[in-house]
C-alpha cells in the first residue's frame, strides 16, 4: 500500500488535512496526544519554536494543551498558548502568552 495514502488515510480521521514543518502522526501521537483527543475540521499543524503550531482549521471542542495558534476557529474548550490570530469563539482560557494588545478583540468574538 502507499504509505502517503496511508498517512492521509489517518490524518483526515483526526479531522487534520495536512501536516507541515517535519510534523508527524508518530509526534503528533507521542507528544501532542490531546490534539488527536480534541474534536477538528480541516486542520493544518506544523511546528516551531515553540512546539506545535496550529495554521488553520477548526477546533470544534477539546482542550488545547500548549503551542501556538495562527489563523482559524476555536469554537469550544480551554486554550493554553502564543494567540497570533484567528477567531476564538470559545469561553475559557488557560495562560495565553503572545501577541500584541488587543489582537484578540473578545467583545467581536464572541458575538459571532
Amino acid at each position: 500500500m502507499n504509505t502517503s495514502l496511508l498517512v492521509k488515510e489517518d490524518l483526515s480521521s483526526y479531522g487534520i488535512i495536512d501536516l507541515k514543518d517535519g510534523l508527524t502522526v508518530e509526534t503528533l501521537k507521542s507528544e501532542y496526544p490531546w490534539v488527536l483527543e480534541a474534536t477538528i475540521e480541516d486542520a493544518t499543524l506544523g511546528l516551531d519554536k515553540n512546539g506545535l503550531v496550529w495554521y488553520n482549521g477548526t477546533w470544534k471542542d477539546g482542550n488545547w494543551g500548549w503551542g501556538t495558534w495562527n489563523d482559524g476557529d476555536f469554537e469550544s474548550g480551554t486554550f493554553n498558548g502564543f494567540w497570533g490570530g484567528g477567531n476564538f469563539k470559545g469561553k475559557t482560557l488557560g495562560r495565553v502568552e503572545g501577541g500584541e494588545p488587543g489582537e484578540l478583540d473578545w467583545t467581536e468574538s464572541k458575538k459571532k
